[in-house]
C-alpha cells in the first residue's frame, strides 16, 4: 500500500475536507480501515459538512467498518452541521438497532 510507505498520506485532507479513513469507511474497506486505525488515523476527523468517518459507514450500511471505529472509541454522537449523528444516517432500522447495540446510545 502507498500509505505504508508514506504513512503521512493519512492526514491528508482533500478539498472537502475527507482523508483516507473517510473514503474508506464510505467504500466499506473494512481491511483498510483497519489499517489507517492502527497507524493512528483520526478516527474523529470530520469533513467540511461535519461528517465523520462514522457517519458514512452508517449512511451505506458498512457495519464492520462501524464496528471496527466503535471499537477503537469514536464519538458515536458527535453531530454534523444538520445536527445528525450517525444513528441518524443509518441506511436502514437494521443499522440503526446495531449501531444502538454496539454504542450503548
Amino acid at each position: 500500500l502507498y500509505v505504508s510507505k508514506y504513512p503521512e498520506c493519512i492526514h491528508a485532507i482533500s478539498k472537502n475536507g475527507w482523508t483516507a479513513l473517510l473514503y474508506a469507511a464510505q467504500n466499506g474497506n473494512a481491511n483498510l480501515v483497519s489499517y489507517l486505525l492502527s497507524i493512528s488515523a483520526d478516527f474523529d476527523h470530520i469533513d467540511n459538512v461535519g461528517n465523520s468517518a462514522l457517519h458514512y459507514a452508517s449512511a451505506w450500511g458498512h457495519i464492520t467498518v462501524m464496528d471496527l471505529l466503535v471499537s477503537e472509541g469514536c464519538n458515536v454522537d458527535l453531530e454534523n452541521d444538520e445536527h445528525a449523528t450517525a444513528y441518524d444516517y443509518a441506511y436502514s432500522t437494521a443499522v440503526q438497532e446495531h449501531l444502538k447495540e454496539i454504542s450503548q446510545i
